[in-house]
């Protein structure tokens, strides 16, 4: 996934979830801004980051050796 199919995919899974940039902040702890940016694909998330997101929604990073 790139960084602006990440930014779709966050965005995509607010709305499922009808919520908005504060409320996502407050879900993860970044601030509205930051996402934002990864909204926009301004930024990418750091892995620190993109764990905070996904535990909000209830989801785990998977690593796959290929």
């Amino acid at each position: 996934m790139d960084i602006d199919e990440f930014g779709e995919w966050l965005l995509d899974q607010m709305e499922e979830r009808h919520l908005n940039c504060n409320q996502m902040a407050n879900l993860t702890g970044l601030t509205h801004v930051t996402i934002g940016y990864y909204i926009t694909g301004s930024r990418s998330p750091t892995f620190a980051s993109l764990k905070l997101i996904l535990d909000a929604f209830g989801k785990h990073i998977e690593i796959k050796d290929n």
